[in-house]
């Protein structure tokens, strides 16, 4: 739960410092995790005070997210390898993607028995914001291919 009392306001501080507070190692909350770095971002867009209160919608917004992050407890990701003599062929594969906001890559291993039967395991994952413009130093945001590549 939030550490901040329902009765004060919400602000970029409070947002900050409970998006701080999700840890994740390995990246597998990741698609959840980079929805609390884009909210943060858009907060900066806006110009937003440390300490002043956000509009009652950003508010609504951000109480909504908290209150989803429940759900990741009901996920599942295995984390044994099956990786012994059985194993005849393993394969690590690596996936990337980018969108206007957001980019993320993850880590895959694929192994293969001597029965025929497959696994596939999620190893890692990374996800990123893409850095604002800024127009002080005349960087141009990054074409989507070129995030790819990140």
């Amino acid at each position: 739960m939030p550490r901040w009392k329902q009765s004060l306001p919400i602000t970029q501080r409070i947002v900050l410092s409970d998006s701080a507070r999700l840890f994740d190692p390995y990246g597998l909350a990741g698609p959840v995790i980079v929805q609390a770095k884009m909210f943060l971002q858009e907060l900066r867009k806006k110009k937003y005070a440390w300490d002043e209160p956000l509009s009652a919608d950003l508010q609504s917004q951000w109480l909504q997210f908290w209150t989803k992050l429940d759900r990741l407890d009901a996920v599942s990701v295995p984390r044994w390898i099956a990786f012994d003599n059985n194993v005849i062929s393993s394969e690590l594969n690596g996936f990337s993607d980018a969108s206007e906001k957001a980019y993320g890559a993850v880590i895959y291993l694929r192994c293969v028995t001597r029965e025929g039967s497959t696994t596939v395991r999620l190893l890692m994952a990374k996800s990123k914001v893409v850095p604002l413009e800024d127009l002080s130093e005349k960087k141009k945001r990054q074409s989507i291919p070129r995030l790819e590549l990140s």
